[in-house]
């Protein structure tokens, strides 16, 4: 699970204090199965440029080589064989079910961009690259990122 959070979480939620509220864990547990996973080379830990008390968690081309065998693509591939409203239901279902959860436990609600209130949606460009703002984090994004993880995420407006 530790590397399919670092393949899917943002360069600003790829901590061990994310990983560890991500899986409801201490921080020591989660410290312990980073080093551990360091130690094995499948991630790296690099010291924050914002914060040299920090270090970002990355996966290492052995990592993305592990999660490629991830039985979750499997799930991910019967999803996307579904017709679109039904991919669209399971969203928003799942969306929801995940707020509740995230409510009832009082912890931080995991989410993507796209559907943020941080996010800045005026995709100016770039050297051609279209680019947005991370209000939270006062960060550029580009596209790529937009689709990934964040512990700052803050739904846009309540699903229904």
């Amino acid at each position: 699970m530790a590397i399919r959070y670092f393949a899917r979480a943002n360069r600003m939620s790829r901590t061990v204090s994310a990983f560890a509220e991500f899986h409801a864990t201490t921080r020591g547990t989660a410290s312990q199965t980073v080093k551990s996973l360091v130690e094995l080379g499948y991630l790296s830990r690099v010291t924050s440029k914002q914060d040299a008390r920090s270090a970002v968690i990355n996966l290492t081309r052995k990592g993305q080589t592990l999660r490629r065998h991830d039985p979750i693509e499997d799930l991910k591939k019967a999803v996307g064989d579904l017709p679109g409203n039904l991919q669209e239901n399971l969203a928003k279902a799942l969306e929801r079910i995940v707020g509740e959860v995230a409510l009832i436990r009082e912890q931080h609600r995991f989410g993507t961009c796209p559907n943020c209130k941080y996010l800045d949606q005026n995709g100016d460009v770039d050297d051609g690259i279209v680019v947005y703002q991370c209000n939270c984090f006062n960060e550029v994004l580009i596209a790529s990122e937009l689709n990934q993880i964040c512990i700052n995420y803050h739904p846009a407006r309540r699903s229904k």
